[in-house]
Protein backbone atom coordinates (compact mmCIF):
# COMPACT_ATOMS: atom_id res chain seq x y z
CA UNK A 1 0.00 0.00 0.00
CA UNK A 2 1.17 3.57 -0.66
CA UNK A 3 0.99 4.46 3.03
CA UNK A 4 3.57 1.74 3.73
CA UNK A 5 6.18 3.35 1.45
CA UNK A 6 8.53 6.32 1.50
CA UNK A 7 9.54 8.21 -1.65
CA UNK A 8 13.32 8.53 -1.89
CA UNK A 9 13.86 10.03 -5.34
CA UNK A 10 12.07 10.88 -8.59
CA UNK A 11 12.92 11.34 -12.23
CA UNK A 12 12.87 14.86 -13.63
CA UNK A 13 11.11 16.21 -16.70
CA UNK A 14 12.53 18.68 -19.25
CA UNK A 15 11.75 21.57 -16.88
CA UNK A 16 13.47 19.98 -13.93
CA UNK A 17 10.20 19.14 -12.20
CA UNK A 18 9.47 15.85 -10.47
CA UNK A 19 8.00 13.39 -12.97
CA UNK A 20 7.80 9.80 -11.74
CA UNK A 21 8.98 7.81 -8.75
CA UNK A 22 12.53 6.50 -9.18
CA UNK A 23 13.28 5.00 -5.79
CA UNK A 24 10.75 3.92 -3.20
CA UNK A 25 11.51 2.53 0.24
CA UNK A 26 9.07 0.02 1.69
CA UNK A 27 8.37 0.45 5.39
CA UNK A 28 7.26 -3.16 5.83
CA UNK A 29 8.70 -6.49 4.75
CA UNK A 30 7.54 -7.56 1.26
CA UNK A 31 7.98 -11.20 0.20
CA UNK A 32 9.78 -11.74 -3.12
CA UNK A 33 7.40 -11.51 -6.13
CA UNK A 34 4.52 -10.44 -3.91
CA UNK A 35 1.69 -8.71 -5.88
CA UNK A 36 3.41 -9.47 -9.18
CA UNK A 37 1.22 -11.12 -11.80
CA UNK A 38 3.10 -13.07 -14.43
CA UNK A 39 1.92 -12.74 -18.05
CA UNK A 40 -0.76 -15.33 -18.81
CA UNK A 41 -1.21 -16.34 -15.17
CA UNK A 42 -4.87 -15.30 -15.00
CA UNK A 43 -6.07 -17.23 -18.07
CA UNK A 44 -4.40 -20.29 -19.49
CA UNK A 45 -4.70 -21.86 -22.91
CA UNK A 46 -7.87 -23.89 -23.10
CA UNK A 47 -9.60 -22.09 -20.21
CA UNK A 48 -13.30 -21.22 -20.63
CA UNK A 49 -13.80 -17.47 -20.18
CA UNK A 50 -17.49 -17.17 -21.16
CA UNK A 51 -20.23 -19.79 -20.94
CA UNK A 52 -22.74 -20.51 -23.69
CA UNK A 53 -25.84 -18.39 -23.17
CA UNK A 54 -24.15 -15.50 -21.39
CA UNK A 55 -25.54 -12.12 -22.43
CA UNK A 56 -23.22 -9.51 -23.92
CA UNK A 57 -24.42 -6.28 -22.34
CA UNK A 58 -23.49 -2.64 -22.76
CA UNK A 59 -21.55 -2.51 -19.48
CA UNK A 60 -18.74 -4.08 -21.49
CA UNK A 61 -17.45 -6.79 -19.16
CA UNK A 62 -18.04 -9.63 -21.59
CA UNK A 63 -16.66 -7.69 -24.54
CA UNK A 64 -13.61 -6.79 -22.48
CA UNK A 65 -13.08 -10.45 -21.61
CA UNK A 66 -13.23 -11.50 -25.25
CA UNK A 67 -10.83 -8.72 -26.19
CA UNK A 68 -8.50 -9.72 -23.37
CA UNK A 69 -8.08 -13.22 -24.81
CA UNK A 70 -7.78 -11.91 -28.37
CA UNK A 71 -11.12 -13.26 -29.60
CA UNK A 72 -12.21 -11.24 -32.63
CA UNK A 73 -15.51 -13.00 -33.37
CA UNK A 74 -18.01 -15.13 -31.45
CA UNK A 75 -21.32 -16.72 -32.46
CA UNK A 76 -24.27 -14.92 -30.90
CA UNK A 77 -28.06 -14.81 -31.02
CA UNK A 78 -29.38 -11.33 -31.74
CA UNK A 79 -31.87 -9.79 -29.37
CA UNK A 80 -35.39 -10.73 -30.56
CA UNK A 81 -37.76 -8.23 -32.13
CA UNK A 82 -41.07 -8.16 -30.27
CA UNK A 83 -44.45 -7.34 -31.81
CA UNK A 84 -47.25 -6.31 -29.47
CA UNK A 85 -51.00 -5.96 -29.96
CA UNK A 86 -54.14 -5.45 -27.90
CA UNK A 87 -57.50 -7.11 -28.43
CA UNK A 88 -60.99 -5.91 -27.36
CA UNK A 89 -63.41 -3.69 -29.21
CA UNK A 90 -63.95 -1.41 -26.23
CA UNK A 91 -60.30 -0.33 -26.05
CA UNK A 92 -59.25 3.15 -27.11
CA UNK A 93 -55.82 4.11 -28.42
CA UNK A 94 -54.65 7.30 -26.71
CA UNK A 95 -52.92 8.45 -29.92
CA UNK A 96 -55.99 7.81 -32.09
CA UNK A 97 -59.13 7.53 -29.92
CA UNK A 98 -61.49 6.14 -32.55
CA UNK A 99 -63.66 3.44 -30.96
CA UNK A 100 -64.13 0.12 -32.73
CA UNK A 101 -67.64 -1.26 -33.25
CA UNK A 102 -68.76 -2.70 -29.91
CA UNK A 103 -71.81 -4.01 -28.11
CA UNK A 104 -72.92 -0.58 -26.96
CA UNK A 105 -70.25 0.34 -24.46
CA UNK A 106 -66.59 1.16 -24.62
CA UNK A 107 -64.11 3.89 -23.96
CA UNK A 108 -61.44 2.02 -21.96
CA UNK A 109 -57.97 3.43 -22.55
CA UNK A 110 -55.53 0.79 -23.73
CA UNK A 111 -52.93 1.10 -20.98
CA UNK A 112 -51.32 -2.36 -21.19
CA UNK A 113 -49.84 -2.04 -24.67
CA UNK A 114 -48.05 1.31 -24.18
CA UNK A 115 -46.87 0.22 -20.73
CA UNK A 116 -45.42 -3.04 -22.06
CA UNK A 117 -43.89 -1.26 -25.04
CA UNK A 118 -42.16 1.29 -22.79
CA UNK A 119 -40.83 -1.48 -20.53
CA UNK A 120 -39.50 -3.52 -23.45
CA UNK A 121 -37.89 -0.54 -25.18
CA UNK A 122 -36.34 0.43 -21.86
CA UNK A 123 -34.64 -2.97 -21.83
CA UNK A 124 -33.28 -2.35 -25.32
CA UNK A 125 -35.72 -4.37 -27.41
CA UNK A 126 -37.05 -3.28 -30.79
CA UNK A 127 -40.84 -3.27 -30.58
CA UNK A 128 -43.35 -3.41 -33.44
CA UNK A 129 -46.64 -1.84 -32.35
CA UNK A 130 -49.58 -3.56 -34.07
CA UNK A 131 -52.21 -1.47 -32.34
CA UNK A 132 -55.66 -2.61 -31.23
CA UNK A 133 -57.21 -5.59 -33.02
CA UNK A 134 -60.98 -5.89 -33.35
CA UNK A 135 -62.91 -8.86 -31.97
CA UNK A 136 -63.06 -10.44 -35.39
CA UNK A 137 -61.43 -13.60 -36.70
CA UNK A 138 -60.14 -12.02 -39.92
CA UNK A 139 -58.68 -9.08 -38.00
CA UNK A 140 -56.92 -11.48 -35.64
CA UNK A 141 -55.49 -13.52 -38.50
CA UNK A 142 -54.22 -10.42 -40.28
CA UNK A 143 -52.60 -8.95 -37.16
CA UNK A 144 -50.98 -12.20 -36.06
CA UNK A 145 -49.64 -12.80 -39.56
CA UNK A 146 -48.17 -9.29 -39.62
CA UNK A 147 -46.63 -9.85 -36.22
CA UNK A 148 -45.05 -13.15 -37.19
CA UNK A 149 -43.62 -11.63 -40.37
CA UNK A 150 -42.11 -8.62 -38.62
CA UNK A 151 -40.98 -10.01 -35.26
CA UNK A 152 -39.61 -13.03 -33.45
CA UNK A 153 -42.04 -12.86 -30.55
CA UNK A 154 -45.69 -11.77 -30.51
CA UNK A 155 -47.02 -10.39 -27.24
CA UNK A 156 -50.76 -9.90 -26.90
CA UNK A 157 -52.81 -8.22 -24.20
CA UNK A 158 -56.55 -7.84 -23.77
CA UNK A 159 -59.29 -10.38 -24.12
CA UNK A 160 -58.32 -13.79 -22.79
CA UNK A 161 -61.18 -15.85 -21.43
CA UNK A 162 -62.66 -19.32 -21.55
CA UNK A 163 -65.70 -18.28 -23.58
CA UNK A 164 -66.60 -17.85 -27.22
CA UNK A 165 -65.42 -14.24 -27.15
CA UNK A 166 -61.81 -15.34 -26.82
CA UNK A 167 -60.71 -15.52 -30.45
CA UNK A 168 -56.97 -15.65 -29.91
CA UNK A 169 -56.66 -19.30 -28.86
CA UNK A 170 -58.77 -20.80 -31.70
CA UNK A 171 -57.14 -18.52 -34.28
CA UNK A 172 -53.64 -19.48 -33.16
CA UNK A 173 -54.45 -23.19 -33.07
CA UNK A 174 -56.72 -23.50 -36.12
CA UNK A 175 -55.44 -20.81 -38.49
CA UNK A 176 -51.72 -21.05 -37.71
CA UNK A 177 -51.34 -24.60 -36.37
CA UNK A 178 -50.03 -23.27 -33.08
CA UNK A 179 -49.52 -25.20 -29.86
CA UNK A 180 -50.80 -24.04 -26.49
CA UNK A 181 -48.16 -24.73 -23.83
CA UNK A 182 -50.28 -23.53 -20.92
CA UNK A 183 -53.21 -21.21 -20.34
CA UNK A 184 -53.47 -20.72 -16.58
CA UNK A 185 -51.26 -19.36 -13.83
CA UNK A 186 -52.00 -19.39 -10.11
CA UNK A 187 -52.52 -15.69 -9.48
CA UNK A 188 -55.33 -13.24 -8.72
CA UNK A 189 -57.35 -11.43 -9.94
CA UNK A 190 -56.60 -12.81 -13.42
CA UNK A 191 -55.56 -16.37 -14.04
CA UNK A 192 -55.32 -16.47 -17.84
CA UNK A 193 -51.80 -16.26 -19.18
CA UNK A 194 -51.39 -18.19 -22.40
CA UNK A 195 -48.13 -19.24 -24.03
CA UNK A 196 -48.39 -20.36 -27.67
CA UNK A 197 -45.80 -21.64 -30.12
CA UNK A 198 -46.21 -21.17 -33.87
CA UNK A 199 -43.68 -22.81 -36.18
CA UNK A 200 -43.05 -20.79 -39.34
Amino acid sequence: MVEDTELLSTTKDANGQDAEEKEVKTLMQVPPNDNIREPGSDVHKGDLVLHRGEVLISLGGEVGTLTFVGQIEVKVHRKPVIAILSTRNELLDLQSPNPLPSDGWGGIWDTNRPSLQAALEGMGYNVVDLGIVADDINAHVKAIKQGLESADLLLTTGRTSMGASDLLKPVVECQFGGTTHFGWVSMKPRQQLCIYKICM
